[in-house]
Order: C-alpha cells, then structure tokens, then sequence
C-alpha cells in the first residue's frame, strides 16, 4: 500500500510538471500565404515582403505564478494522499483490534480454559526421550478420557487455527498476538496429539498445519518483548510449597 501511494504521487508529479512544460512552451505563428500569378493575368510587380512581427510572448524565463501554481497542485495531491493513508491506517488498527477482541473473549472463556487445561495434562516435553506418538495415542485414547480431551484437543486446536490464520493474512500482528496469549508452547502437545487422531481416522496428514507453522514464527521472528516466567523467583516458591497451607 505504501509503495503504491509513492508511485501515484511521481506519477502525478510528472503529470503536472509535463502540464507545465507545455503550458509554457511558445505557440509558432501560421506562415503569411504569398499570393501565386495567375497564368492568364500579366504579372503585377509584388512589392518586397515585409517582415512580420510577431507578438510579443511574454518573458521566457521562469515564471513563477506557474510554479506556484504547480506546488499548489502538489501540496493538494499530497494532502489527498496523506489523508487516505492515516484514514488506511486507522480502518487497519480498529480491525486487528476487533480480531484480537474476539480471540480474547475466546481465551478468557471458561470453556477454552478447561479445553487448555486438560491438553495440558498430556506429559511430554521436548526434552523428553519418550516417543511423543506412543504417549500421545495412550494418553488421547485413554477409555474413561477419550470423548472429554478428543473434544478439548478440537477446541485449542481451532483456536490456534484461528490465530494462524490472521497472522498469515496481517490481521494481527504477532507482538500483540504473543503479548496477549503468550508463547504457543501448547502446540507441541497438540502436534501430537493431532497426528495420532489423523492416524486413527485413515492417515490424512495436511501438507501444512497453521498452528505449528505459527510456532515456528515465533521462534523465528523473537519478538522484543521479552516474556517474565512463572514464578519469578524459584526459591522463594519452591520454600512457599514446603511449608504448605497455613494451620
């Protein structure tokens, strides 16, 4: 958008300035037509042409009402230019300020914290040396927890879908994105999980899977905003659990 209003703008500067040019550029005089002898008539002795005269064309030089008048016309472009982009931007702000709306009253929703919640129960980290598939289909699967965290694994998953797919198109960008609702750690849970379900129902795997995607850009990107973690003093917490609740 903002190299396409640069463009614009030169364009309508030569525009103008070619107008200019043009307007200043002298008009020749008709040529005066000599009258030719009739073949019939005795030639008539012509009196020797006088020279014509042409009227005066004003100074050659600069003329600096044009210019004015061009600047004018430049500053008034400008003007229109300036005011469709603030009013661009603004209709750019209120949008992802309407997505974000949204995604948050997603996230704040109780049932979304009770979808995150039991994703979460699922006990794998990158650093584990388990096979993250064999927990996955044990843990999804489970007989007396299939249908309540096949149901949470939809309902994080659609949300994170939904994140990637406003970032991706510059809905939202991704420091609010990350500010509000923090890493997307989750999603190496949810990778798995949505493997093993894939699998059970015939092997369908996508060929790109937004929120995965979307963890990767934002471990690429690092945005600057550096995120505290919890608790922030480790001591402090581990010797506030010793002690237990108060008797």
């Amino acid at each position: 958008m903002r190299r396409i209003s640069v463009v614009l703008l030169i364009i309508l500067f030569l525009f103008a300035f070619a107008g200019r040019v043009a307007a200043q550029s002298p008009t020749p005089l008709p040529a005066t037509p000599t009258p030719r002898p009739s073949p019939i008539s005795t030639p008539t002795p012509q009196p020797p042409p006088t020279s014509v005269t042409p009227p005066p064309q004003g100074d050659q030089g600069t003329n600096w009402i044009d210019y004015v008048s061009a600047l004018l016309s430049l500053l008034s472009l400008f003007t229109v230019w300036l005011l469709a982009y603030l009013a661009w931007r603004r209709w750019r702000h209120d949008r992802e300020a309407n997505a974000l709306d949204q995604l948050y009253q997603k996230y704040q929703d109780s049932e979304f914290a009770d979808a995150l919640k039991k994703v979460g129960e699922f006990e794998w980290d990158e650093d584990s040396s388990n096979n993250r598939y064999v927990l996955a289909e044990a843990f999804l699967f489970d007989p007396d927890h299939e249908k309540e965290r096949d149901k949470a694994r939809r309902i994080v998953t659609t949300f994170w879908y939904r994140v990637a797919f406003l970032l991706d198109r510059d809905v939202i960008s991704d420091e609010n994105t990350f500010v509000l609702f923090g890493p997307p750690d989750i999603v190496v849970k949810l990778e798995a999980l949505e493997v093993v379900k894939a699998d059970r129902l015939g092997g369908v795997f996508p060929v790109e899977w937004p929120p995965l995607a979307l963890l990767n850009r934002y471990r690429r990107r690092k945005i600057k905003r550096r995120f505290p973690t919890l608790p922030l003093n480790q001591e402090e917490f581990d010797d506030w659990k010793k002690e237990g609740p108060p008797s």
